[in-house]
């Protein structure tokens, strides 16, 4: 027996060798063109390669797998005695076959798991680009600047070198605006200035009154990113040191603050730059979000020449093709100060899309590990169809033999498989349930237990496996 047993091992881990040789050739072959699926912002394509830990973790799943699927099949075979085998005692294999229906079945279920959160991943996708952020991305560069603030350590300095590069970005041919911010929706690396606020026709709130997100803005951010005044004006260009203190606020904080009013001319308090001042609001836009999964909050636009930061985020309009700018913008950064680069330059588009690398990276995981376990099943279910037709032959020439029609015989099989899969469709939905949790902060705008996904999953997995079984079941 235990010669049997290692001559049995042999074979599994032959097999499972040869399999492995094979993924890492394919491995090798692939992994820059997949590397490629990843997102850059989670991972260095220059660091993807397949190396001495790639081969050794390799070996060590070929093994353990192999050893894993050979070692019960050897030690049922080992154990099986002469006088049963001449007897033809079918009692064993009745039973392995049992164990490898519920083994298609758990493949099945799992198979319904992962196509279910694919499809729920691809529709949260969807639902996320369908957001409207609140301005526009299209023929939009954005250049990000932090200047070296012990060169520009003044309001003056920084001022100047800013209205410079406002007029050299400006001058670019095909470009229609030029604004810049701070804090820019949906970029990394703004400062963000979050502070008390108060109608200036009320006292101080008592305790700690509600925050503010405070922006500085040059002239242009507005009509430049694409927003939309709703009353007033935008912060324009005598808005500077020597002006009133003036400021625009987003709708969300005019609903809240003025509910059914309209807040132009009115003044807000701001606990800013050491005191608390009032300032005249000139203007209201509408809301933006800095994320697509994130509700608009307050906000309060000061002009940048009353407030002198020394990073901005610059958004380039034009109509071309933004990447067609980027040369063109670098020349204008390097025209103003040769020492004094830009942090990133980057169309709003791509900008936006990379708030979805987490999402798009998990979507293409579930969708290839989807693919390999709904291909699995249907190898499965076509296994166990062909082996318990390959055991049954001598019963189905009897019954034809004695009247059974062919059309009556390929009912009965591929009604066995059917029941196959639906045991592992009731698996995995009760599956589906637990596992639900794991999947929720991925997913916007649909529900983890979504009915009509489901359904669609399941006849995707009925589909394949009775598709799969039709062969074996003709063939029977």
């Amino acid at each position: 027996r235990p010669r049997l047993m290692r001559q049995l091992l042999t074979e599994s881990l032959l097999l499972f060798a040869l399999g492995g040789v094979f993924g890492v050739v394919v491995a090798t072959l692939l992994v820059k063109d997949l590397a490629v699926l990843v997102p850059r912002s989670i991972v260095a394509l220059d660091q993807v390669r397949v190396d001495g830990r790639v081969l050794a973790f390799a070996l060590l799943i070929t093994l353990v797998s192999g050893v894993c699927a050979g070692l019960l099949p050897a030690m049922r075979t080992a154990a099986v005695g002469a006088a049963s085998v001449f007897r033809g005692a079918r009692g064993g294999t009745s039973l392995r076959l049992g164990a490898r229906r519920w083994l298609v079945a758990g493949q099945v279920a799992i198979a319904l798991v992962l196509v279910t959160g694919a499809s729920l991943l691809v529709q949260s996708v969807w639902s996320l680009r369908a957001v409207d952020p609140g301005f526009q991305t299209a023929d939009r560069l954005m250049v990000h600047v932090s200047l070296n603030t012990r060169k520009y350590n003044t309001g003056e300095r920084r001022i100047a070198y800013f209205d410079r590069l406002s007029e050299g970005l400006a001058a670019i041919p095909g470009v229609s605006s030029v604004g810049a911010t701070t804090v820019l929706p949906m970029a990394e690396g703004g400062t963000d200035f979050n502070r008390p606020y108060w109608r200036a026709d009320r006292p101080r709130p008592e305790g700690a009154p509600t925050p503010v997100d405070i922006r500085m803005v040059l002239p242009g951010y507005i009509a430049s990113m694409g927003m939309r005044v709703k009353a007033g004006r935008e912060i324009a260009g005598e808005d500077g040191p020597t002006g009133r203190p003036v400021v625009m606020i987003n709708e969300r904080l005019a609903r809240v603050t003025w509910p059914g009013e309209d807040p132009v001319g009115k003044q807000i308090v701001l606990d800013y730059l050491g005191g608390a001042y009032p300032y005249e609001i000139v203007g209201v836009v509408n809301d933006t979000r800095h994320g697509l999964r994130r509700e608009p909050r307050p906000e309060v636009f000061i002009p940048y020449r009353q407030n002198a930061y020394p990073a901005l985020f610059f958004v380039v309009e034009s109509g071309l093709d933004p990447t067609r700018l980027i040369a063109s913008a670098r020349q204008a950064l390097i025209d103003v100060d040769p020492g004094q680069p830009a942090q990133r330059i980057i169309t709003m588009g791509a900008l936006v899309e990379g708030t979805l690398d987490r999402e798009r990276l998990a979507t293409r995981l579930f969708g290839a590990m989807a693919l390999i376990a709904l291909l699995l099943s249907a190898l499965g279910i076509w296994g166990i169809v062909d082996y318990s037709v390959s055991q049954s032959t001598r019963d189905i020439g009897l019954r034809m033999a004695l009247g059974a029609r062919p059309g009556t015989v390929l009912r009965e099989t591929i009604g066995h498989s059917s029941r196959l899969i639906l045991a592992g469709v009731i698996l995995g939905g009760l599956m589906l349930w637990p596992l639900s949790a794991g999947v929720r902060s991925l997913l916007f705008g649909v529900s983890p237990l979504d009915p009509g996904t489901i359904a669609a999953s399941v006849l995707v997995l009925l589909g394949a496996g009775l598709l799969s079984a039709l062969g074996p079941s003709r063939r029977a």
